[in-house]
């Protein structure tokens, strides 16, 4: 029983570091390899809280995560236009499988609310299993 409850610390405190560490990878690579002119407009925004909080967005940002190229096309404003290939790139290298691909994963992605939502949901503690505080 002990050794279970070790065990069962040391997975939830693995999968914590595990989210958090992706959630920090992130943002590095959104300001490292995401397009700087872009970083800024409202879609870089969105693109942030659509990961880190599950904030659900329609139109452009939507149609390229679900790997729609024509209606992302379609949608896409003039400055859009210019960095679809560079946002493609970057959602395929650096945003987690779970959250782009289709309709159904993003509204999924979107309940579960993002990788914030996941790391408070993972029970954490010191490491010290009678630590009270």
């Amino acid at each position: 029983m002990f050794f279970n409850m070790l065990s069962n610390s040391k997975t939830m405190s693995s999968q914590y570091d595990k989210v958090k560490i992706s959630s920090r990878r992130f943002l590095k690579n959104f300001d490292r390899f995401f397009p700087e002119k872009v970083k800024r407009t409202p879609t870089g925004k969105a693109l942030v809280e659509y990961v880190l909080y599950g904030y659900l967005n329609k139109g452009f940002l939507a149609a390229a995560l679900n790997n729609n190229l024509i209606m992302s096309s379609i949608l896409a404003n003039e400055v859009e236009r210019t960095y679809l290939v560079e946002l493609a790139g970057f959602i395929h290298a650096h945003l987690p499988t779970e959250c782009w691909g289709s309709e159904e994963t993003q509204i999924k992605w979107a309940e579960s609310g993002g990788l914030e939502k996941r790391i408070q949901a993972i029970p954490y503690h010191s490491g010290d299993m009678y630590d009270s505080t």
